[in-house]
């Protein structure tokens, strides 16, 4: 889990945000949860909480469980949460930061695939037994 504050450190204010409080992003082709990311808006300070969290590889809760489900899908790109918009009131100056992440696509080897590969070591196994056991 990473922990991020955002600072208005040029003098402005917290005006608003298009990254939802709570963003849910699903792993790539299955409908569980892979990341999320915490945006939480400044009580009073002028600093923006940002808080990465990454699930159990592999993923193992559903999108569904959680109200309005994940909202993107990793891809391994780097994909754009949203925006946090600051008004320093001073100088006049409106700054816009955009938060963007990336995360990891590592293929994740099927149940089948294991099965496979765990068979050919037991053949492998045999063979070698059955040719050192011929040679005796």
């Amino acid at each position: 889990m990473r922990s991020r504050f955002v600072p208005a450190n040029w003098g402005g204010e917290y005006v608003s945000q298009t990254i939802p409080f709570t963003l849910l992003i699903a792993e790539q082709g299955v409908p569980l949860i892979s990341d999320g990311l915490e945006a939480l808006p400044p009580g009073g300070a002028p600093t923006m909480r940002l808080v990465f969290s990454s699930d159990a590889d592999p993923p193992i809760t559903p999108c569904g469980v959680f109200f309005g489900g994940c909202q993107l899908t990793e891809d391994g790109s780097v994909q754009t949460a949203g925006t946090i918009t600051w008004f320093n009131a001073t100088t006049g100056v409106t700054t816009i930061d955009t938060v963007q992440f990336q995360s990891d696509t590592t293929e994740v080897p099927e149940p089948a695939s294991i099965l496979l590969l765990l068979a050919v070591f037991v053949f492998l196994g045999i063979w070698k037994y059955r040719s050192s056991a011929a040679a005796h």
